[in-house]
């Protein structure tokens, strides 16, 4: 098992999906992206992506069905969560931050600072939130 920290992340769109891991693997963080049907085990440390244990970081696309429900279960598991989603539905980016979200971003910026807002929020620089906080 490795001592590095892997960050989860729920993910939709193919294309976004391939942006956010090569900005990872650029930054040398490891990262990988679960379906939605994997997503409470994987948060679990038992997912078949889940060599390195459960992970450090969530990370999820506002838009994936079941987006708010998947911040939900990575806050019940003690996961810290970035999630992010179009600027202009205030409504998920708000239920985002009620499911207790640590850092909820517009899509654009964390399209533009991905790694950098992955690596903050490992090394601690973002704050947990409390649900409804």
């Amino acid at each position: 098992m490795s001592d590095q920290p892997f960050v989860v992340a729920l993910i939709p769109d193919l294309m976004a999906e391939v942006r956010f891991t090569e900005a990872m693997r650029a930054a040398g963080i490891a990262a990988t992206v679960v379906p939605d049907t994997t997503w409470r085990a994987t948060l679990a440390g038992q997912g078949d992506s889940t060599a390195s244990g459960r992970p450090a970081l969530a990370v999820v696309d506002l838009t994936a069905p079941g987006a708010v429900a998947a911040v939900e279960a990575a806050v019940a598991e003690q996961v810290p969560v970035l999630a992010y989603g179009p600027h202009v539905d205030g409504d998920a980016l708000g239920a985002a931050r009620e499911a207790g979200a640590a850092l909820v971003v517009p899509r654009g910026r964390f399209v533009r600072e991905a790694a950098a807002l992955v690596g903050r929020m490992l090394d601690g620089a973002v704050e947990p939130r409390t649900p409804g906080a």
